[in-house]
């Protein structure tokens, strides 16, 4: 006999994969590094796939998704002020961002592309 505690109703939702760069919805999965992720279209459009890589080995790492603090352009823009910021004021050197993983993990977590992170710190620092 079976007991009610052990039945599990089904539920008729179909499971849909989520993007790992952005949360999305994903509809390619790819090989990125050893690992295989679900991407969406957007993504795949938006960032190369070195990019995509980075991304994704720093999210599955350090926890987020792209712009996921990011509401709005201003706050990103905000974000990358602070930065550069940061840089200046700790004469760093921002050619060498690639190499700093907690600022590159805050700038994916706030919508900013590595694009938009090399770029912008250039212009700021001038």
């Amino acid at each position: 006999m079976i007991t009610p505690e052990l039945v599990k109703t089904r539920e008729s939702k179909k499971a849909m994969a989520q993007c790992a760069i952005c949360a999305g919805l994903g509809i390619k999965i790819l090989k990125l590094g050893s690992n295989f992720a679900v991407v969406c279209k957007n993504c795949l459009v938006t960032f190369s796939l070195s990019d995509l890589e980075l991304m994704h080995n720093m999210f599955l790492a350090y926890g987020g998704y792209f712009g996921k603090y990011a509401s709005s352009k201003e706050e990103s823009y905000q974000e990358l002020e602070a930065i550069s910021e940061e840089y200046a004021q700790s004469s760093k050197d921002f050619e060498k961002i690639e190499s700093d993983v907690r600022n590159l993990h805050r700038a994916f977590t706030h919508g900013i592309t590595p694009i938009q992170l090399v770029q912008g710190l250039r212009v700021l620092s001038d």
